[in-house]
């Protein structure tokens, strides 16, 4: 493996793990907003921070599922 490939290996790792944190940070947010006291804002502010976690989680998987699992397919069939 050159150096240049081990380099995007390593990138592609950091940028999944800054992902992955990234949307547990969402799902804590939402879980503070379960124990609000406030449940009316409680309910349209979970129902925002879902949407959003939603769609992070998606672009997430479609991003694995266009460059990085062929990737890994074509490196180790």
């Amino acid at each position: 493996m050159s150096e240049a490939e081990k380099n995007r290996l390593i990138a592609w790792h950091r940028e999944l793990a800054a992902a992955h944190q990234r949307l547990r940070r969402a799902l804590w947010l939402a879980r503070d907003v379960l124990e609000a006291e406030d449940t009316v804002s409680a309910r349209a502010d979970i129902r925002l921070y879902c949407h959003g976690f939603c769609v992070a989680l998606t672009g997430h998987h479609v991003r694995e599922d266009i460059g990085l699992f062929p990737e890994l397919v074509a490196r180790h069939p």
